[in-house]
């Protein structure tokens, strides 16, 4: 998310274009996962998060435009096509929003944590919905929240996030010990 925000800064200022901005999302992503199914992924996520800030419209519509907008990108280069194609579920956002739960996959594969994320955000209302789907998933939950929980800050902004669960770090250091 910071890398997608810092690329999307400079896209906006026109110091850069998306193609640069993709370039260090992969660069970042590699750091962890070097394949290029991972980094297709880290992509497809920058274009959402851009669609989020610049587009007018539902989650459901924001996120369509930015996949659209990601496919256009990665379907200019053929060696792109084979990874691209794991994707394809995400590719029509109002369809896969009626995909039944139990035909998603929470685990830790790039594609499954993915599209999990993506679907929490298709299938819920608020901040603190997708937050809890997320999460009540199972299997890779803090993967799966991340995601989801990334996208869903941009587009409900801070005062979607439930008040009770901000805590400052004095509180937060207070939690910890007390539970020790």
């Amino acid at each position: 998310m910071p890398v997608c925000l810092f690329g999307y800064e400079k896209v906006k200022r026109r110091e850069w274009k998306d193609a640069d901005a993709v370039h260090w999302v992969h660069k970042v992503s590699a750091l962890t996962h070097n394949h290029l199914r991972s980094q297709i992924a880290c992509g497809i996520y920058y274009f959402l998060v851009k669609a989020i800030l610049d587009e007018e419209g539902t989650m459901q519509e924001r996120l369509q435009k930015g996949i659209d907008k990601a496919n256009d990108f990665y379907r200019k280069d053929v060696r792109n096509m084979v990874q691209l194609a794991h994707y394809s579920r995400v590719f029509d956002m109002a369809a896969f929003s009626k995909v039944a739960c139990d035909e998603i996959k929470s685990t830790g594969y790039v594609v499954d944590s993915f599209e999990a994320a993506v679907w929490c955000l298709l299938n819920e209302a608020s901040f603190e919905e997708t937050a809890l789907r997320a999460v009540n998933l199972g299997n890779d939950t803090d993967t799966v929240a991340a995601i989801a929980c990334g996208l869903a800050g941009v587009f409900y902004g801070n005062d979607g996030i439930p008040k009770r669960w901000m805590i400052g770090p004095i509180e937060h250091a207070r939690h910890i010990v007390s539970n020790m």
